[in-house]
């Protein structure tokens, strides 16, 4: 069965899961300060805005009517939060003592998810964007989809090659005065070949002119 796989980064876009990392952290980080040779005064600053930011987004969760303020707080601190993690795991990468077994107890580590692409297929969102079907999928880790358009129940067919995460299909309609329906599915690109399953058929109406 043919297999690819795709980069997973150590900090995790899932809030909760970045807060379980936190807390595990936090735990074990005071045991490798001296032996990675980290700055203590960096970590404790790590650890309190760590702690800021776990807070923020339990107030958030906690109080889902007055979730506005705290939101835009957890996002105020997410993004310098998860540079300074960065820099950390650097700082750590920079010390010989530091090993793949620390960064995994630290949840530093990236690891690959392993997809099965024979029984893999795209989910395509095709939604009107200033009249015009847009069809947005998930690339990564493929390099692309082979897009298949019926329109009107097989009148015509069209076949697209697209690479990037996102299409606008501007093909002219058949008869601009009437409703046209046009049928949306695809494959996976891996390596120029088309790999997996057809994905789920997503039909669009578009309306008379």
């Amino acid at each position: 069965m043919a297999q690819t796989s795709e980069f997973v980064d150590f900090i995790s876009k899932k809030q909760e899961d970045h807060i379980k990392n936190d807390h595990n952290f936090i735990s074990k980080i005071d045991n490798y300060i001296a032996p990675l040779g980290l700055d203590e005064t960096k970590i404790n600053s790590l650890k309190a805005n760590i702690l800021a930011y776990i807070d923020a987004c339990n107030e958030k969760n906690a109080l889902k009517a007055k979730t506005r303020a705290a939101t835009k707080k957890c996002q105020e601190l997410l993004k310098p939060l998860n540079q300074e993690i960065r820099a950390t795991k650097k700082d750590a990468e920079l010390s010989p003592n530091c090993t793949e077994s620390i960064l995994e107890d630290l949840g530093m580590n990236n690891t690959r998810r392993i997809i099965e692409m024979d029984n893999d297929f795209p989910k395509l969102n095709v939604e009107l964007v200033a009249g015009l079907p847009e069809i947005k999928y998930k690339k990564t880790p493929y390099d692309g989809i082979r897009l298949t358009c019926i329109i009107n129940k097989g009148e015509s067919t069209n076949h697209e090659t697209i690479t990037q995460n996102s299409y606008k299909d501007n093909s002219p309609r058949i008869t601009p005065n009437q409703p046209e329906v046009r049928e949306y599915s695809a494959y996976f690109l891996k390596k120029g070949k088309i790999v997996g399953q057809q994905s789920k058929k997503v039909k669009i109406i578009l309306e008379s002119i």
